[in-house]
This record gives C-alpha cells, structure tokens and sequence, in this order.
C-alpha cells in the first residue's frame, strides 16, 4: 500500500517536470523574443543571482525538517512556527546585503539594480517551502503540484498580456514578485488546513537554535549545488556582458527544458533502485543500465539539434538568438559525459552515502570555476560546457580509481557504457 501510495504520488513529480517544461519554455519564448537579448541577458542574471541568495537564505535546512516531520519530534507546530520565523529572519538579512552589495558590482546600470531591488521582494515569501518540505515528507505532492502549476500558468497569461500591452521590464518584473506572493499564500492556507496550523504560536529559541544547530553543514552542500547550476550565467554575463549572457542563457534554457524529461525518468525509477538497495548488484545493473539509456537518447537528441536547431531557433526565438543553438549543443554534447557522474550520484544517494556525495560535489566546484574563467575568454560560448564535462570527467575517475566500494562503481561504469548489457 505505502509503495503504491510513493508511486502515485510520482506521477504527480513526472506530470509537475513536464507542465513545469513546458509553461517554461513558452515564458521564456516570449520574455526572449520581446525583452531582445540584452534585457533578457539582465533578466536572467538577476534569476542566476536570486536563486543563490535562496539557497543562503534556506540555511539547508530541508533535509533537517523533513526527519523532524517524520517523527514528529518538538511538535510540528513548533517545528513550523520556528523555521518560518528563521527562514524570514535570513530573508531579510539577505535582501538587505544582496541590495547593499549590488550597486557596488553594476555602478552604471541603473536600471539593473532597480530590476533587481523589485525581483529580490521574492526572498520574503519564500518561507512557504517550510510547507512544502511537510507535504514531501509525508509524500503528499498533489497539493503543492496543483498550486505550484496554477500560478505558473495563471501569471503566464498575466506577463502574455503585459507584453501585448507593450508594459516594461519592470511590469515583468512586479509581475513575477505577485506570482511569489499568490503561490506563498495558496501554500499556508492548504498547509493551515491540513495540520490545523497557527500562526499565534510563540518562537522557541531553543528549537529555532537547534534547526540552525543541524542545518549548517547541509547548506554548504545545498550551495554547492545551486552555485554549480548558477554559475555559468553569472561568470559568463560578468565576463561578456549582457547581449551575450541573453543569448547564452536563452540556449542553457533550452538544454535544462530538454533535460527535464530524463530528471523526471530519474525520481521515477529512484524507488525502484532504493528497493533493491539489498541486491547491490541487481541495483548496480539497474542504475547502469537505466544511464546507458539515458545516454543512448541523449546521443539521439544531439545528432537532431546539431542538424535543425539553429534553425529553430530562429524561427521561434528570432534572428538574433540563432547562435544560441551552439549553446544547446555544447550542453547536449558535454552532459553525455556527465552522465556518467550522475549514474554514480544515484548510487551513493541510494546508498545514502551523503558525505561522499558532498565531496565529489565540491571537487567539481572546485575544477569547473576556475577553469571556466580560464576559459570563456578564450574558447568563448563553448567554455562552460567545456569546463563542466571536463570538471565531472576527472571526478569520475578519481572515483573509479580512488574512490569507495571501487568494486561496484566499476561494474557500473561498464554497465553505463553498454558493456555487460
């Protein structure tokens, strides 16, 4: 009954990737085509930025919720009220230095710091995830699908209107501070009525002490992540501009849409890895066989964007986003590499070898920043992807030649490869 219960509400994550996708790709057609290159590059920048100053904001503390929830350690109420208040508490203090600091790195550019003073308001709503973390670890995702979704594709018609109206970039940008807003509010009141939540409830310095207590070391590795993500934009629209960065941006985009169907494959075969977690060896063959996969049809999408997307690209972004297409194609091509570091995150995630995970993380950070830099002035638009594969590649051999239960990540590796398949 309760895997049945996992396995529904997986179809709810699969349908909440692809919808996401595609509401995705439509809003980013039409801030692209109607922004140009240059707005759309600031625009994203300032997503790239916001979504580190999240990160910072979260102090990691999901991981450390979601155990609580589990066992209803505290009182949930308590546990709420607590990381609610923490959560707006480090909005604030962020909002503040991101606004402090911003001047000082864009001087001339008025306009993006107005931009980025109006889009920042979102820090404050975003301790709604406090809620969403309740319903995943009581594997309820219906809730947070439908409203998460609605709102997309209710302030997509909203920002459809504001460009038929010829509005500003600021319109846009008040419009996407609402959608927060609205979707922070649909959230408190689903979880209100589904633990009988109060917000009369008095903040328990010790709790609140202790959540910080136990949710520090899991930020480094959740900043890891998102600075990974994040990165590319942010050196590459510091190191070429803002033109640039839209046209960049524009192509990343399209390769985490194309991308987004094999995430959603991902957590719908997670369960059935975790599983057969006591058959280690019909787990490695799976996880192997499932990347082998993955990789087969990521081949498959390269060889048809390297032959029609620039034209595709043009047709539906405009002529000025045509090179975008070389973007896409680095990402295609370099991820196909990638995937291989994935296929052994799977593993040590289902292994729930977590610190080890964190190390190869920031080993990778470690590689792909530096060389990035290196790179861009020399090798231009094909040097994130460059500096990723090449970043992911070396951690992979450290890890089939250094790294733990060297055993069956090599029978991975050659399972990911089509060997023994």
């Amino acid at each position: 009954m309760k895997f049945d219960i996992i396995k529904r509400n997986i179809s709810w994550l699969i349908l909440d990737r692809v919808f996401k996708a595609v509401i995705g790709f439509v809003t980013l057609t039409l801030l692209a085509r109607y922004l140009g290159a240059e707005e759309y590059g600031k625009y994203s920048l300032i997503i790239s930025i916001l979504s580190v100053c999240s990160a910072i904001s979260a102090l990691g503390m999901k991981d450390s919720l979601i155990h609580r929830f589990l066992e209803q350690k505290d009182g949930i109420d308590a546990v709420v009220y607590s990381a609610m208040v923490i959560r707006i508490a480090m909005s604030s203090v962020i909002f503040l230095l991101a606004n402090l600091i911003m001047p000082l790195l864009r001087s001339n550019d008025n306009s993006f710091y107005l931009i980025f003073l109006i889009m920042s308001g979102v820090l404050f709503f975003q301790f709604n995830e406090v809620g969403k973390y309740y319903f995943e670890a009581n594997i309820k995702y219906k809730s947070i699908v439908i409203i998460e979704n609605f709102t997309l594709a209710a302030f997509l018609i909203i920002k459809a209107i504001l460009i038929y109206e010829d509005c500003t970039i600021f319109s846009i940008a008040i419009a996407h501070v609402l959608e927060a807003i609205i979707q922070s509010i649909l959230i408190l009141i689903v979880f209100k009525r589904s633990i009988n939540f109060s917000v009369a409830n008095k903040l328990n310095i010790g709790l609140a002490l202790s959540l910080i207590k136990e949710s520090l070391p899991l930020l480094i590795s959740s900043l890891i992540i998102i600075i990974t993500i994040h990165i590319d934009r942010i050196v590459y629209g510091y190191l070429m501009g803002d033109y640039y960065l839209g046209i960049f941006s524009v192509g990343s985009q399209l390769f985490i849409f194309a991308m987004s169907f094999i995430s959603a494959a991902e957590i719908s075969l997670y369960p059935n890895f975790i599983k057969n977690k006591n058959k280690q060896l019909d787990m490695v063959k799976e996880i192997g066989r499932f990347y082998y996969l993955i990789n087969c049809i990521q081949i498959v999408i390269l060889i048809i964007s390297l032959l029609c997307s620039d034209r595709l690209i043009e047709i539906i972004f405009g002529g000025e986003y045509k090179s975008a297409a070389t973007t896409l194609n680095s990402f295609l091509a370099a991820n196909i590499f990638i995937t291989f570091a994935r296929a052994f995150d799977q593993y040590f995630r289902v292994m729930k070898k977590f610190k080890y995970l964190f190390i190869r993380q920031l080993t990778i950070l470690i590689i792909h920043f530096p060389l990035m830099v290196l790179l861009i002035p020399e090798i231009g638009v094909y040097a994130p992807a460059v500096s990723s594969a090449i970043s992911y590649v070396i951690v992979c051999l450290l890890t089939v030649v250094y790294g733990e239960d060297k055993r069956e990540i090599r029978k991975l590796y050659k399972y990911s490869i089509g060997i023994n398949t």
